[in-house]
């Protein structure tokens, strides 16, 4: 594709993939020191906070959730919703991250949305919050993508967790955990138990979350931040 062979677009990438990418980082931290949802609210604040353009589904899950957000998303959109999809990683193109209406964006497109990013990420790495990450500024280029294409709904995936990750700065109208078993052990904890605390800190006060979690010691976890969520389960 020509548009993958222009400057300003491997200028685009280049913008990005010299960002700290955890994922590709062994061994992988997960902290508050290293997601720090607080930047990535200001992020979102100085683009104009795209990410309350539209309503969110917001899913999170150790196996299952990318096909969960692929089938949810190709039933809102067949539903006459015009929806957007968010998943990560991606197989061969960063573009594939970011769907409208079951079509990535194109080249041109993402050009456009990281030089939107610039000087919001310049201004976040002079200040005390520091740099954006890969995960971070992709994030933000689907919500900016999204709110460009005037969708009605978007689908987002989790990418790493769920309490600490970046996507889960949205305020949801409905939150899907799939199945919850081993997984990301060095980051998200030693326990299908302790991982389910993480998964379901995408549960936000009031919003109904439906789970596919089979395990009785990740439902019991679930089961509880509901309860004290006050979320319709």
């Amino acid at each position: 594709f020509m548009g993958r062979n222009t400057p300003a677009y491997c200028a685009s990438l280049d913008f990005l993939l010299e960002r700290i990418n955890y994922e590709r980082s062994t061994p992988l931290p997960y902290t508050k020191q290293h997601y720090r949802l607080n930047r990535m609210r200001r992020l979102l604040e100085l683009l104009g906070d795209p990410h309350l353009a539209c309503p969110v589904v917001h899913i999170a899950g150790t196996k299952g959730k990318g096909s969960v957000a692929w089938l949810l998303s190709e039933t809102l959109r067949r539903a006459g919703y015009r929806t957007g999809l968010y998943t990560s990683p991606h197989l061969v193109d960063l573009e594939e991250r970011f769907v409208v209406q079951g079509e990535q964006c194109q080249p041109e497109e993402l050009v456009e949305l990281v030089d939107l990013l610039r000087p919001a990420a310049a201004e976040l790495s002079e200040g005390e919050l520091g740099a954006p990450t890969f995960f971070e500024l992709t994030t933000a280029i689907a919500w900016l993508h999204f709110r460009k294409s005037k969708t009605d709904i978007a689908v987002i995936e989790v990418g790493l967790g769920g309490r600490l990750d970046s996507t889960n700065v949205c305020s949801p109208e409905l939150a899907f955990i799939t199945s919850i078993s081993l997984d990301h052990q060095q980051q998200l904890g030693e326990t299908v138990g302790r991982i389910a605390g993480e998964k379901g800190g995408i549960i936000k006060n009031g919003v109904p979350v439906i789970s596919g979690a089979t395990s009785s010691e990740a439902t019991a976890v679930i089961e509880h931040i509901a309860y004290q969520m006050n979320a319709t389960l």
